[in-house]
């Protein structure tokens, strides 16, 4: 039954079993063997039971770190994006600024064109006609 609640339980049975052993041994029905037998099996069961109660501690250390180099990678991210975000908003700042400007100059063109007495018209490189006043 002791052996069924894993190293605890196996510690158990052979502390009681070197108990009625000792108590025994004043009978000479104990052997030094059997004794022995039982003290090397407690010194396997306590160094296994020391590794258990490290592997928790290790496993934890191994997460805190992880999620330290993991906040560490989204902290570096999230500067990067809020830099990049700067920048672009920044741009498209300017590209407004500009296009409300080209427009404005749009604007004066047209009024200019449409108030003068000559004709008017423009052409592309080749030579081509875009623009004819039709006033």
């Amino acid at each position: 039954m002791a052996e069924e609640k894993g190293g605890s339980g196996k510690i158990i049975a052979l502390l009681r079993r070197a108990e009625l052993l000792l108590a025994d041994s004043g009978t000479g029905r104990a052997s030094p063997e059997e004794l022995a037998g039982i003290a090397r099996e407690l010194a396997r069961h306590r160094v296994e039971l020391e590794r258990q109660d490290e592997e928790p501690a290790r496993g934890k250390n191994g997460w805190q770190k992880g999620h330290g180099e993991l906040e560490r990678r989204v902290a570096e991210r999230t500067a990067e994006l809020k830099s990049a975000n700067s920048r672009l908003q920044q741009e498209i700042a300017l590209c407004k600024t500009e296009e409300e400007e080209l427009r404005s100059g749009e604007r004066s063109f047209r009024q200019l064109v449409a108030m003068s007495p000559a004709g008017i018209w423009l052409t592309d490189k080749r030579g081509r006609c875009t623009y004819v006043q039709t006033t």
